[in-house]
């Protein structure tokens, strides 16, 4: 799935195609809510949910960059090894 196609869907057509096909590849509590992060072929797709609901408030779709960082930010590749 790239990037073009997946935005091209509707709402539910991308909620389907996330939860059929996607690999969820970690969530963060934070203060303001809670975050799935999902891969899906070439993108990354991250779901904010309501911490006392559940009910998903944002979305937001990226190929790489900065968005990554904060799951990832302290992380980093030693001799070979995944390292904190």
């Amino acid at each position: 799935m790239t990037l073009y196609k997946f935005m091209m869907l509707d709402v539910y057509e991308q909620a389907s195609e996330l939860f059929e096909n996607a690999i969820m590849v970690t969530s963060l509590d934070e203060k303001d809510g809670n975050y799935d992060l999902y891969s899906l072929g070439s993108i990354f797709v991250e779901i904010k949910r309501n911490k006392t609901t559940d009910k998903i408030m944002a979305t937001a779709i990226f190929k790489s960059g900065k968005q990554l960082d904060k799951y990832f930010g302290g992380l980093g590749i030693v001799n070979g090894i995944l390292a904190y």
